[in-house]
């Protein structure tokens, strides 16, 4: 479990662990076998290699044990995080499209527009994703998701028991449940009634063909973080698949 996890580390933070290569030597006298052959100084010696690639593998494996003994704070982290800079993204976009909208040559003007971009940011909006993505998408998935699912369908990766949890996770729990809580979010953000959130999400899996979109993403990725995700990173997983869908 320790060395899937580590790889599943690497592979997601992209750590090049390996040889360097190093560039052809200049001017090899034909009497190479006698000659003393200086390395170019970007060679990383052996044992120095070594111990990078140790240091490496200790970072991660202290990062593994931390979302190990710590799975909540873990999860309310990275999707608190996650979260606040998908927002903050989606802020910025919709702040560049209104400057487009707007016929405005003055380049001066648009100076000081740009300038005040940190200004016009709603803090309120991005202080409610994160509270979504660290209450929701972190602690209470990373309950169902890692603590209910094991007793109610065990803990295999048998093609059985992961498709059944992928199946009640989009059924039931997308359905009634993430779904409809993130419509609630945006209604706070937008200052609508209850009644009005939930009414948009009925008219979007109605006209807008939700639900179909929703399945057609996050059938294969609840596969494969039930199948192969290690369960400790299995919320952090998600995570970062939804700050690309959201």
């Amino acid at each position: 479990m320790m060395k899937r996890s580590l790889l599943f580390l690497t592979c997601f933070s992209k750590v090049a662990i390996g040889f360097q290569t190093t560039k052809p030597l200049n001017n090899v006298h034909h009497h190479l076998i006698t000659t003393k052959v200086q390395l170019p100084n970007n060679v990383i010696p052996k044992a120095q290699r070594k111990s990078i690639t140790q240091h490496r593998y200790s970072l991660l494996s202290q990062v593994d044990q931390f979302f190990i003994d710590s799975p909540y704070t873990a999860a309310a982290l990275v999707c608190g995080i996650k979260a606040s800079a998908a927002d903050g993204v989606a802020q910025f976009q919709e702040w560049k499209d209104t400057l487009l909208l707007q016929d405005d040559d003055d380049e001066e003007e648009e100076g000081e527009k740009r300038k005040g971009l940190a200004v016009q940011a709603d803090w309120r909006r991005n202080i409610a994703f994160v509270t979504y993505g660290a209450a929701y998408q972190g602690l209470t998935q990373e309950f169902i998701f890692n603590h209910v699912y094991p007793l109610w369908f065990g803990t295999g990766t048998e093609w059985t028991v992961v498709l059944t949890k992928v199946a009640f996770t989009l059924l039931v729990v997308t359905t009634l449940l993430t779904l409809p809580s993130l419509y609630v979010i945006k209604g706070v953000i937008e200052q609508s009634s209850l009644k009005k959130a939930l009414g948009k999400y009925v008219d979007d899996v109605k006209n807008q063909k939700l639900l179909q979109k929703f399945y057609m993403l996050w059938g294969p990725v609840l596969t494969l973080a039930f199948s192969i995700v290690p369960e400790q990173f299995r919320i952090a997983f998600i995570a970062v698949i939804s700050f690309f869908w959201l």
